[in-house]
């Protein structure tokens, strides 16, 4: 036996990357709440539409779901996330194109495409919570 040898780790490095994974997924998921948070506050405070509400419902839901999937928690049944990963980007789209009239068309447009880019993962995240987590559906 060699005094001098490093001590065996005991740590499975595939474990440490699922945590790290999952911390990453709680923090994405806090932070697009604190900002989906903010958002309405200042659009119901500052220009109150009726077509709000709806989009706070369809925000809350997905919001759901994405803190069940960093948590791993089962929320209702994985077919409403199979609906709900399709349905909410269709929201998304109708809601800022259609719907949503309160922006000007070149700084709506840039607006839009970033909001977009941050919420793709929220919808990455609906779809593998409704497909790929076995794991917490078996549970």
């Amino acid at each position: 036996m060699n005094p001098y040898a490093p001590p065996a780790s005991e740590v499975d490095p595939e474990h440490l990357a699922r945590i790290t994974r999952r911390r990453a997924w709680r923090v994405y998921a806090f932070f697009l709440t604190g900002l989906y948070g903010l958002t309405m506050f200042y659009s119901f405070a500052t220009d109150y539409r009726a077509i709000l509400i709806p989009d706070l419902l369809f925000s809350g839901v997905g919001l759901t779901g994405l803190f069940a999937f960093a948590f791993r928690k089962r929320v209702l049944r994985p077919w409403v996330w199979v609906v709900w990963a399709v349905l909410l980007p269709v929201w998304d789209l109708l809601f800022s194109f259609v719907l949503d009239r309160s922006t000007d068309e070149t700084g709506g447009a840039v607006e839009t495409a970033l909001v977009f880019l941050l919420v793709v993962p929220e919808y990455i995240a609906l779809w593998r919570y409704a497909h790929s987590s076995n794991e917490i559906w078996r549970s």
